[in-house]
């Protein structure tokens, strides 16, 4: 407090002095003929002045000091407030790429979908949603197919199974109707249901029901699962899913009633599958994925 006083008071004391000097100075003469109460008058008002004079500098320095600490307080406040926006961000984005909220980062055209998917995965944000039956997995396929340009979906069941499901010819339906570069379906049967498959397949009504429900514009294929397992590695086989414009996955386990979301990757035993029927139609060949022609026969090459 000592130190701090004098410094309070030395810019007043100095204006005092300075224009009781000047004053003295210039009006020396008038004082000496002016009456003593005069001039200690006129001596008073000069440190007066003075004094208000040395405050008022002191105050705009003051002033001007704030300011200039205020400025290089919000400055720094600044700088951290970026650091820690980049921190946040960082971690933020780190989060994301832990769950399946780094979809959402990544993919915006099926942002429909996806937000039903992760609302529904939401408790265990693994990427997955439990308990879910065909007709709403159905739901989310149709959703995509709405906003989607190309599809390419695997299916574990013979044909009869979209004439037996609930909400099934209404999904074949909205996918005929939806305006697409390329729509793609593969048949992958198991063994306990290649008959049945077969059956199906040489039934005519049946097949009638199929193309006029899903339309002549969806390319389908077949294939028994263990000449896929011929081509592909499976190691821990191969669920039902579709593939939006090459790039979202949905998965569905009927067994255990599990949908899984993805964005497709090159690891993924999805992408092995798409990338062998791509080469065999740029080679024009006739197998492994057989091609299911509208009268409903197999080609020579399923026989």
């Amino acid at each position: 407090m000592s130190k701090l006083a004098p410094a309070a008071w030395f810019e007043p004391l100095v204006g005092s002095v300075v224009v009781s000097v000047l004053t003295i100075a210039v009006n020396h003469t008038a004082l000496k003929s002016q009456e003593p109460i005069l001039s200690f008058m006129w001596l008073a008002v000069s440190i007066a002045i003075g004094g208000f004079i040395g405050w008022l500098f002191r105050t705009v320095r003051n002033m001007k000091n704030d300011a200039e600490y205020a400025k290089t307080s919000i400055d720094r406040s600044m700088k951290q407030l970026d650091e820690f926006e980049r921190t946040f961000v960082h971690q933020l984005r780190h989060f994301f790429k832990q769950n399946p909220f780094s979809i959402f980062l990544e993919e915006s055209v099926h942002s429909g979908v996806l937000g039903s998917l992760i609302r529904d995965s939401i408790e265990c944000m693994n990427g997955k949603v439990y308990k879910v039956h065909e007709n709403k997995y159905l739901l989310y396929l149709k959703e995509a197919i709405s906003h989607s340009d190309t599809y390419l979906g695997v299916q574990r069941r013979p044909v009869r199974w979209f004439r037996d499901t609930t909400g099934a010819p209404e999904y074949l339906t909205d996918l005929q109707n939806r305006e697409m570069k390329s729509k793609r379906r593969i048949f992958v049967i198991d063994s306990n249901e290649v008959q049945d498959m077969k059956e199906d397949l040489e039934n005519k009504e049946l097949m009638e029901f199929y193309w006029l429900n899903t339309g002549d514009n969806v390319e389908t294929f077949y294939i028994e699962e263990f000449a896929l397992r011929d081509t592909i590695s499976l190691n821990g086989g191969i669920s039902d899913f579709a593939l939006y414009d090459d790039h979202l996955l949905i998965r569905y386990d009927p067994q255990s009633r599990i949908v899984s979301y993805d964005l497709l990757s090159e690891s993924l035993v999805e992408r092995q599958l798409v990338h062998f029927l791509e080469e065999q139609l740029e080679a024009n060949r006739d197998s492994p994925f057989v091609r299911i022609v509208r009268e409903g026969a197999l080609t020579e090459a399923s026989r």
